[in-house]
């Protein structure tokens, strides 16, 4: 549904217009995703937000890993094909994306890499690719959990027209990580999108993509994994699981947020009238910080980008961009 221009037409009458759609645009946001030919210039948030020194650019920045109360901050990055053909693609070249000139395969197919920042004399440092050993230049990579000492992660590892794999890898102190293992816990099928957590890290929770779908399995330590429960695992695609305080999980369903708490499932909101699409949530280990993707309405591929809000009695504040937001 799209809000017409102030002005160009009217509305005769008292009642209250009620609506209930999908996605609801003013024009404007409109003429840009899905009229781009009818525009005279491309807006300059569309393609201009270039810098490699922030978080969010115009390309794509997804999977937030928040650690250190807020203050460190792994994410995933990619660009976007460009809007009209001969144009550059859109996003910031960040480190690892060019060589010799030239995008790196996984760049140049729209793939993603991990990045680490940290909030420090005020200001996030620029972000730094996270590098692996003898990881292929036509790979995608997605973090989704790191280790509160940053010794360990998990990753999705995607290649083009294969099925992605739950990966592993670990490091001494802050050296170097090391090579990618996949997760003997998650073989045999299609997976990604991990999370460890409970003493000695010894659980885990993550995604499974079969059947044109996806849902959510769980291990305990010594234990086979097995699908969560019914109220998570529904005929929709569960994905994107994420640990919060007090035996709570976050997780999305299509595209909508949810939250398991008390037994019960609830969709994560965002203050405004309308619905702000957020995916991909994750709280700080305390629950006072949620870190999550919004999208920009650009034309073709969407535009994500991260932002933070903070715990308000049982809800959250209105969204901040990472690159402005200053932990405490």
């Amino acid at each position: 549904m799209a809000v017409p221009i102030s002005g160009s037409c009217a509305m005769v009458g008292a009642k209250t217009l009620l609506a209930d759609a999908a996605e609801v645009y003013d024009f404007r946001s409109y003429q840009v995703r899905f009229l781009t030919k009818s525009l005279e210039q491309i807006p300059s948030w569309v393609n201009d937000r270039r810098d490699p020194a922030r978080v969010n650019s115009s390309g794509k920045e997804v999977s937030p890993v928040p650690l250190a109360a807020g203050k460190v901050l792994y994410f995933s990055a990619g660009l976007l094909p460009p809007v009209r053909e001969g144009e550059s693609p859109r996003g910031a070249l960040r480190p690892g994306m060019v060589r010799n000139g030239a995008l790196l395969p996984w760049a140049e197919k729209g793939g993603l890499r991990p990045y680490r920042t940290e909030f420090a004399r005020g200001s996030w440092t620029p972000p730094q690719q996270l590098v692996f050993p003898d990881l292929p230049e036509d790979a995608s990579l997605r973090v989704t959990w790191v280790s509160e000492d940053e010794s360990a992660l998990l990753a999705e590892l995607r290649f083009t027209g294969k099925e992605p794999q739950l990966v592993q890898s670990t490091r001494q102190g802050k050296g170097s990580w090391g090579p990618l293992e996949a997760v003997p816990d998650a073989a045999g099928k299609a997976a990604g999108d991990g999370q460890r957590f409970g003493k000695q890290l010894g659980a885990m929770v993550w995604t499974v993509y079969e059947f044109g779908s996806s849902d959510l399995w769980l291990k305990f330590q010594n234990q086979a994994g097995q699908p969560v429960e019914p109220r998570i695992n529904t005929l929709g695609a569960e994905w994107a699981p994420r640990l919060g305080p007090n035996t709570t999980l976050y997780f999305c369903r299509g595209d909508r947020q949810l939250l398991f708490a008390k037994q019960t499932v609830s969709e994560v909101r965002l203050p405004g009238n309308q619905r702000l699409p957020l995916l991909e949530a994750v709280p700080t280990a305390d629950g006072s910080l949620l870190f999550y993707r919004l999208p920009r309405y650009t034309p073709g591929e969407l535009d994500w980008d991260i932002f933070v809000s903070k715990k308000q009695g049982e809800g959250w504040s209105a969204p901040v961009p990472v690159d402005e937001f200053r932990p405490e």
